[in-house]
């Protein structure tokens, strides 16, 4: 008959809180969101055709109203831009985007952008040119 005494219990608790500890301080940090998290950054650049280069830029959804950037309207013909929502449902949302650029004017587009799977990047470039990026 195998019988634990209180020092025998108390060796395993110790290894068990330091094994624990080394499980905690090696484990990888989460990305910040993923699928269930409702926190996405969508990323890209604003692009107009090679001669001419972005002045504004209006992103509008229903979950964060009209979001705008502004760009020098000089070289390059393009200029990156992001943001952050914090509220993306899960089915995803449409964005309406509107770009200007100094010479050829303005292009309205849509596209739905939905949660990543993994990490909170949401990809997409937007061009005022066809058939687009």
């Amino acid at each position: 008959m195998f019988r634990l005494n209180r020092g025998m219990i108390a060796k395993g608790l110790g290894v068990s809180v330091v094994l624990t500890g080394l499980l905690v301080l090696t484990a990888p940090a989460p990305a910040q969101a993923w699928l269930w998290s409702g926190t996405v950054t969508l990323k890209g650049s604003a692009i107009c055709a090679g001669w001419d280069s972005p002045t504004h830029l209006s992103l509008w959804s229903p979950i964060s109203g009209t979001i705008g950037f502004s760009f020098p309207g000089s070289p390059p013909s393009s200029y990156s831009y992001s943001h952050t929502y914090t509220n993306v449902p899960s089915k995803g949302t449409y964005v309406n985007w509107d770009l200007t650029c100094r010479y050829a004017g303005h292009k309205t587009g849509q596209f739905n952008m939905s949660r990543p799977v993994f990490g909170t990047t949401y990809p997409r470039d937007i061009c005022n040119f066809s058939p687009g990026c």
